[in-house]
């Protein structure tokens, strides 16, 4: 079959794709029955995940042979850029998620800061792919808010809210005590919403340094998570293995001194109601080395690089990104791996 044709075939998949993904958003927007919203939002999951195979599939039909093998690569290589490091975080998540799961269920409440440089976006991409393996149901809540954007008590429950189908009072802001009675609605459509195992990840994204320690986490860990805590028992005992974790992502350095202590909790003295900081750290020159004889294909018969070649790439990486500062070290390796595919 001719290139030509074979993306003609994939264009038409996609038009029919799109004319499926918007008869179900259609039909979302009228039905009111919470069994078969849940059933369409299914559905539109696995039509949004179906189009960005195919879409990434006709991107590749277009492209010449060469740039979309580098293309794959490329993919292919971003795609293990989380098993490069995280070692202390998944040691903690590990001993946590062992010990909710020995009690039936539970929760743990997360901070993970200055996670831009310090590549916590692939630290959340492991953490998704650790808990998804441990449940048939997993949820994932993203609660992401670009810069500029203000992090408050509102916007926050509204956007889980969206996720939940449980629409806010119809004010732009409400009273204090509005308020806290949408937060027990939403904690209390959350609870009606889980089933037996379900592992629920809450993530909150922010660029808002300021109103983590001062505004947002006192009330949300006072008004939102606390009382859900607290609830964790009744909910364990009609849903057993129910997980609730909520990691606060800051994307920039936060200050762990301007938090009240009476909030945090380290790993040895652990409660579900504080929260406990995860370290994100430099990959080590040791990791990058490992990292690129795993991942990278390069020791390939039909490449055949020698190690002390890897290794010199990976002190090269190393240094090139501030002794492995992550979103350095990501763009010198995967530019250092293609520069070597493309030379040879």
């Amino acid at each position: 079959m001719s290139s030509n044709r074979r993306c003609e075939i994939l264009k038409q998949h996609l038009d029919q794709l799109y004319e499926e993904y918007n008869a179900v958003v259609g039909q979302l927007g009228y039905t009111l029955n919470a069994g078969d919203r849940e059933r369409l939002k299914q559905q539109k999951a696995h039509l949004d995940n179906e189009i960005e195979e195919y879409e990434e599939e006709l991107s590749l039909c277009k492209l010449g042979a060469a740039e979309a093998m580098a293309q794959q690569r490329h993919r292919h290589l971003e795609s293990f850029i989380p098993r490069i490091d995280f070692t202390e975080v998944f040691d903690t998540l590990t001993h946590i998620t062992n010990r909710i799961q020995a009690e039936q269920g539970g929760a743990a409440l997360l901070m993970l800061q200055n996670a831009h440089s310090m590549g916590g976006q692939w630290c959340i991409q492991r953490m998704k792919q650790f808990l998804s393996e441990r449940t048939g149901d997993f949820r994932h809540y993203e609660i992401g808010l670009a810069s500029g954007d203000r992090l408050d008590p509102w916007t926050f429950m509204r956007r889980l809210g969206g996720y939940l189908d449980c629409a806010p009072p119809g004010v732009a802001e409400g009273s204090p005590l509005q308020l806290q009675d949408y937060a027990r609605s939403l904690s209390q459509t959350l609870e009606g919403a889980v089933q037996y195992g379900s592992i629920v990840l809450l993530e909150i994204r922010t660029w808002d340094h300021l109103a983590l320690p001062g505004v947002f986490l006192p009330w949300f860990v006072r008004e939102f998570w606390t009382p859900l805590v607290q609830r964790l028992p009744v909910i364990i005992q009609k849903n057993p293995l129910v997980t609730v974790i909520c990691v606060v992502v800051a994307l920039t350095p936060v200050q762990m001194e301007a938090f009240d202590p009476a909030m945090q909790c380290c790993d040895e003295d652990f409660d579900p109601a504080k929260m406990l900081p995860l370290p994100l750290r430099c990959w080590k020159q040791a990791e990058i080395y490992d990292w690129i004889l795993r991942y990278s294909g390069l020791g390939a018969s039909a490449i055949g690089v020698a190690p002390a070649q890897i290794a010199a790439m990976a002190e090269s990486v190393y240094l090139a990104s501030e002794n492995g500062k992550p979103s350095q070290a990501y763009q010198a390796l995967l530019n250092a791996i293609e520069e070597y595919y493309d030379s040879h």
